[in-house]
């Protein structure tokens, strides 16, 4: 893939987020977004299938790592009380609190402050001109985030990041992941983009996007608590640490049983990010899965859902 392509996806990104503006006017971000589930619902609610990798650009130490992952993972009892990583922030259920940081002296913003939830810690970007520290300063899970508008968009670069997971089927990510945030407020919608480079885990840029709409008179969702760690499953042993062994890993042809997809396109990698991707399907001789049995009518928060789905899988 020629790095070309990558300049026109980045060209792309400048013109949704109205990143050629030259005005450096801020945009007031502050308020309570709440989120809008029926967008992607199921990787923000019930969360991804697992082994559906599908679209992210895994490398080969990516792949081995994502099949090694268990959920068992959290319940050990060192782990039970980790959050994700900054760009989980597009990925979980939760809305979001956006406020200023006033600097006492001149009055104006000096950064934007992200609330956090419970399961992803609040990030404060910084917007006062400052530099991002060395390489070998701390690393926690919010990160440490710069920031500077372009035109009404308000540009994150998030870097000193833990090793964390990317999404919540066991992508991991590592601590040499940079994420770049663009935050895009339209009227009452915030749109929030993030590209992810990780040289670790991915072969290419991997970019999310999702929107929030503002809801100031509604609580911001799930609070930031407390976490006491405990043993949560029996099975997991304080002497070992929750995996599965190459070869092992008993939820690797889930896709191909439940949505016959091959695990060409299953696996990811950076191929099964672009639409000429069909002509590999092809030459798999996939074929859809003959009828819908999960997910068949929209967003599972819907109160008639299960009514739904199975109209759609039995018919009126």
């Amino acid at each position: 893939m020629k790095w070309s392509r990558w300049n026109t996806v980045w060209a792309s990104l400048a013109v949704c987020c109205g990143l050629s503006l030259p005005v450096q006017a801020q945009v007031d971000l502050s308020g309570t977004w709440a989120p809008r589930l029926h967008e992607d619902y199921e990787a923000r609610l019930t969360g991804p299938e697992f082994v559906d990798y599908t679209g992210i650009p895994l490398n080969k130490d990516g792949l081995a790592s994502a099949l090694s992952y268990t959920t068992a993972t959290f319940a050990e009892l060192d782990r039970s009380c980790a959050p994700y990583a900054a760009p989980y922030l597009l990925l979980g259920p939760w809305g979001v609190r956006i406020s200023p940081v006033m600097d006492e002296k001149s009055g104006q913003v000096s950064a934007w402050r992200v609330s956090g939830a419970m399961d992803r810690e609040a990030m404060t970007i910084w917007i006062d001109g400052r530099e991002a520290p060395g390489p070998e300063a701390l690393h926690t899970f919010a990160g440490y985030s710069v920031g500077h508008w372009q035109g009404n968009t308000l540009v994150v670069t998030t870097t000193h990041l833990k090793d964390s997971y990317l999404t919540r089927n066991g992508v991991p990510s590592s601590s040499r992941e940079k994420a770049t945030f663009f935050f895009s407020r339209h009227d009452q919608d915030l749109t929030v983009t993030v590209v992810v480079e990780d040289p670790t885990y991915l072969s290419a840029p991997y970019v999310m996007s999702r929107t929030w709409v503002i809801e100031n008179a509604q609580p911001v969702g799930a609070p930031v608590s407390y976490c006491t760690p405990e043993e949560e499953l029996s099975s997991v042993s304080p002497n070992t640490v929750a995996h599965f062994l190459p070869g092992k890993n008993t939820s690797a042809d889930v896709m191909t049983k439940d949505y016959n997809l091959p695990k060409s396109a299953t696996y990811g990698g950076m191929a099964t990010m672009f639409p000429e991707f069909v002509q590999q399907l092809k030459a798999d001789h996939y074929r859809p899965a003959g009828q819908c049995t999960r997910y068949c009518c929209g967003d599972s928060t819907d109160t008639e859902y299960v009514v739904k789905t199975l109209m759609c899988k039995t018919g009126p």
